[in-house]
């Protein structure tokens, strides 16, 4: 009996498991900036850290539901209210990691606070103690800021700008909150928060606020995010054969050539199985 030959069924295989992605997005997990408050005093009494914890617990089942939620927990008399938000582009899936990352951080940074905000790149989440006074974010207010490097010659071909008009102008045609634009290699994304949810009007002012933010001081960058109170604006530049300059060429280059092995090394697979199947035949 003929061999069968499964050579050019390895090979495929072996593309789709060892040839690496090229095009790497942000890490919905990582972690952005976080706000407590009392986190500088003795911590709270066990009642308040039980329905912390029965409070993310909650959160974090929701999150299998709901790339947002708002509730208010009373367990053992102490009211705590709270919301958490993931991306509009998030799966449950990656909105339950997320949460799950929100409620360790949260009681790793604040631990002993009675407010506090968490914000990563995929989700958000804040709470607030009942009775006390928290200083939020005024709604478009500045909470938070990041400039990338600088790419030489001072950007790239105007695209950061123009996916940042893309979502200006997207966000209120969405009427979901949120909205992705793409640009030549550049990926914009905003989103409202659940405040601003259904208020199309506000949310496309707030928007609006921190793109003119990051058009003003992160122009030339090859990524920039501004968070606002009620809403936020990303974006971040991306080639799959171009690459980034400054520092990041190299990992680009590093990319390429790890691609060029990888198919070196499965033209060399093919060959050898092949061989062994004329043997076979033999």
């Amino acid at each position: 009996m003929k061999a069968i030959n499964k050579s050019p069924h390895i090979f495929y295989l072996l593309l789709v498991l060892i040839i690496p992605n090229c095009h790497s997005e942000p890490d919905h997990n990582a972690l952005v900036y976080h706000h407590c408050t009392n986190n500088n005093q003795p911590p709270t009494s066990t009642s308040m850290s039980e329905t912390l914890s029965s409070l993310f617990e909650s959160l974090i089942k929701q999150s299998t539901n709901s790339t947002f939620h708002r509730q208010t927990t009373a367990q053992t008399g102490v009211p705590i209210s709270a919301e958490y938000q993931c991306r509009g582009d998030m799966s449950l899936m990656g909105c339950k990691s997320c949460v799950t990352q929100l409620g360790i951080l949260s009681n790793r940074f604040c631990t002993g606070a009675k407010t506090g905000r968490v914000q990563l790149r995929g989700c958000y989440v804040r709470y607030e103690a009942d009775g006390e006074e928290e200083k939020d974010e005024e709604y478009g207010e500045l909470v938070h800021k990041e400039c990338g490097e600088r790419e030489v010659g001072g950007g790239s071909g105007g695209y950061e700008a123009a996916a940042l008009w893309e979502v200006e102008e997207g966000i209120l045609r969405s009427g979901s909150g949120y909205y992705e634009g793409r640009k030549e290699g550049v990926r914009a994304v905003a989103q409202c928060e659940g405040a601003l949810l259904g208020l199309g009007c506000d949310c496309a002012e707030c928007v609006s606020r921190a793109v003119e933010v990051l058009r003003q001081d992160c122009r030339g960058s090859l990524d920039g995010s501004v968070y606002l109170g009620g809403c936020y604006v990303t974006y971040y530049t991306y080639h799959l054969l171009g690459g980034k300059k400054n520092g990041s060429s190299g990992k680009l280059v590093a990319i390429v050539l790890g691609g060029a092995a990888t198919l070196g090394l499965a033209f060399i697979l093919l060959i050898f199985f092949k061989t062994c199947g004329k043997k076979d035949d033999h």
